[in-house]
């Protein structure tokens, strides 16, 4: 148990947010859009899954992940 508290004590820091989430606010009826810009600092690919977290009447048009 000590190793498994030791191990969270770790951890647990680097899977805090770095920074505060999107959140895209609108009227209901009103289009919204909105463009984020992704960069890669390393050389190493990664790869970005969008996740959509609501009512199901709205769709994502392109769920795959992609890689920059």
């Amino acid at each position: 148990m000590l190793l498994f508290l030791l191990h969270l004590y770790v951890y647990l820091p680097f899977y805090t947010p770095k920074a505060e989430p999107i959140v895209f606010k609108c009227v209901l009826g009103e289009e919204v859009t909105r463009t984020i810009e992704l960069n890669n600092p390393s050389n190493k690919p990664v790869n970005y899954l969008v996740k959509y977290e609501g009512c199901d009447d709205f769709k994502l048009i392109n769920n795959e992940p992609f890689k920059i």
